[in-house]
């Protein structure tokens, strides 16, 4: 298994999400979930961008193969808790907004 198929399905169970609830949300079946997360399709660019903001994670972070880095990671995520599908709309839009946050503190802090 490849490590981005490892680390989406690492970053779907640790926020408690099921391959149902992440193909409601990508608008693809759950068949497709799993064969990315079992390394038999190449994710598509537009998938790792939407999960990446449903999970809190930068895209790069789908290549990182430090387990001890993972917990950090995961720091700006939500667990489910009685989601509707157009809760995870919402909560991407969040976090991506959170992360952009993150991204422009950041580097006002490094000038």
């Amino acid at each position: 298994m490849d490590i981005i198929a490892k680390n989406l399905k690492e970053y779907r169970n640790k926020l408690d999400y099921t391959q149902a609830d992440i193909a409601a949300f990508l608008s693809i079946t759950r068949e497709e979930v799993n064969y990315y997360e079992n390394g038999k399709r190449t994710v598509p660019l537009n998938i790792l961008l939407k999960l990446s903001d449903l999970y809190g994670v930068e895209i790069g972070n789908f290549n990182e193969t430090d387990p001890e880095k993972h917990k950090s990671m995961l720091s700006l995520s939500f667990r489910k808790d009685n989601f509707i599908p157009q809760d995870y709309d919402v909560l991407s839009q969040f976090i991506k907004v959170v992360k952009n946050y993150s991204k422009i503190k950041r580097l006002c802090n490094a000038l």
